[in-house]
């Protein structure tokens, strides 16, 4: 009996050794960057394992096995082995998954979970804007968010109101916290007499979310300096995996869309000689002898001058028309470098940038470069 039983078990086992096989491939980003730390498991089974610091994985499967494949921030991909030993997975980004983690003031919430009146933008919307400042990339992106700017100066303070206006004579700017670390503007009084913006000195490219904290509840570890709410500013940070390197430039020009209307030097003269003779001031007898002598008596004026200088248009460059080189031209021009990358241990973020902006009234100048 027993000889009758052992070939029939060793047959018996035979085909499942041959039912399994082995995977392996990488798990990458949609930038090529390694994901470590990627779960990837058969389908239907708690067989599964996760990817190593350089994307890479091998896991034992069933014949015709389904794979998941997810990581946090990515989207989750399914994808049948269907007999193939090597498998390589890209791995696209999730905007929403990201989205779910908000910036509050004492850390990080899931975005489920807040109950707060917190506002966030992401680094993506401002970034590669000809703009001075952040400020100026948020306009109309913030709801309940008042943004306005008093004057065309390049550089000056831009006010913001999160709570509306609640002092007369004090500041109604929010406070600015970046990385942790609040700023302090040298006037506490209004956001418009400010000569310049601090905040200018930050490169938009570098910001990765922005957050407006609007409520008591989320402002509560500042205390009284948030009574006009909180603008939590988090710049990027270097990620483990490939050194990404990123070069950006940007060049562009402006001019007047619509000039004001003034009176020529022709046209000004036949109004006040209109004007002068309406009046009576043309009589040899009791008035002036002829529009000369009223012109240099009543006006300075020299009535037979033949200078018609357009004085409307000397106070812009290259007199309000489009120029795109030049030392007259109403240009802008940004140049920006980055790197970033890192291990399990060590990461770095380095960025540098250059702004020149020219605007379109002569004096009007904003040069920006950081490190």
């Amino acid at each position: 009996m027993r000889k009758i039983l052992t070939p029939i078990m060793v047959v018996a086992a035979l085909p499942a050794l041959a039912q399994a096989q082995v995977v392996s491939g990488r798990v990458v980003g949609a930038d090529g960057n390694a994901i470590p730390g990627a779960t990837i498991v058969e389908r239907g089974t708690t067989n599964g394992v996760s990817s190593g610091a350089d994307g890479n994985f091998s896991l034992s499967v069933q014949p015709q096995a389904t794979l998941i494949i997810s990581s946090i921030g990515f989207t989750t991909q399914t994808v049948a082995v269907g007999g193939r030993s090597t498998l390589n997975v890209t791995l696209a980004t999730s905007a929403t998954d990201l989205d779910e983690a908000v910036v509050v003031g004492y850390g990080t919430q899931s975005k489920a979970d807040l109950t707060g009146a917190v506002t966030q933008i992401a680094g993506s919307s401002i970034q590669n804007q000809p703009v001075t400042s952040f400020e100026q990339s948020i306009q109309g992106r913030t709801p309940g968010v008042v943004i306005n700017q008093g004057s065309g100066k390049l550089g000056q303070g831009i006010n913001i109101q999160v709570r509306g206006t609640s002092s007369v004579t004090a500041s109604n700017r929010p406070l600015y916290v970046i990385d942790g670390v609040p700023i302090t503007f040298q006037d506490q009084s209004q956001a418009g007499d400010e000569p310049l913006n601090p905040l200018a000195d930050l490169n938009p490219n570098d910001i990765e979310s922005i957050s407006i904290l609007k409520d008591a509840s989320s402002t509560a570890i500042y205390g009284s300096r948030a009574s006009n709410g909180v603008v939590l500013i988090t710049t990027k940070k270097g990620r483990q995996g490939q050194t990404k390197v990123t070069a950006g430039y940007y060049y562009g020009t402006s001019a007047p869309t619509r000039f004001r209307k003034f009176l020529d030097a022709d046209q000004y003269k036949t109004l006040l000689a209109e004007s002068f003779t309406n009046a009576g001031y043309i009589d040899p007898v009791n008035g002036y002898a002829n529009l000369t002598e009223a012109f240099a008596q009543e006006g300075g004026l020299d009535y037979a001058s033949t200078y018609n200088t357009p004085w409307d248009r000397l106070a812009f460059r290259n007199n309000g028309k489009y120029k795109l080189f030049g030392s007259d031209a109403a240009n802008v021009a940004q140049y920006d470098f980055s790197a970033a990358g890192g291990d399990a241990k060590t990461r770095f973020f380095l960025s540098g940038t250059f702004n020149d902006q020219k605007g379109i009234i002569i004096g009007n100048r904003f040069r920006r470069g950081s490190l």
